[in-house]
């Protein structure tokens, strides 16, 4: 039961990083629960236990394909887009270079590169 305290309290914030399955906070009581869940499994009867399995084995399958960024990404490269990668290119290998948020991640690979923090 403690396992399940954080997603109960993660669905009364308005912020959806915290409860969304694309994020990574809500993973980490993800272990507590499937241990709890073994546990709370070997305890049945083996023939309950096979078909709890089956239908696990299968409501995981569809949540993993709902959810899998593999299926979801359509990303099309936009004429900004271009045109960062193309400056990106007029910038000398030793300069240090301040971007805003945005266009950090092409970026991100030079350790140069720095990025504001904007506090909240």
């Amino acid at each position: 039961m403690p396992s399940l305290a954080w997603p109960l309290a993660s669905f009364l914030t308005s912020d959806v990083i915290y409860y969304n399955p694309f994020f990574q906070y809500s993973s980490f009581s993800i272990p507590f629960i499937v241990m709890a869940s073994l546990m709370a499994i070997s305890k049945m009867p083996i023939e309950q236990q096979r078909r709890l399995m089956a239908l696990i084995l299968i409501s995981t399958l569809v949540v993993l394909l709902g959810v899998s960024p593999i299926i979801h990404f359509q990303y099309q490269l936009t004429k900004a887009d271009y045109e960062v990668w193309n400056v990106l290119r007029l910038i000398p290998g030793n300069a240090t270079v301040l971007v805003q948020n945005n266009l950090y991640p092409p970026f991100s690979n030079d350790i140069n590169a720095y990025t504001q923090w904007y506090p909240c």
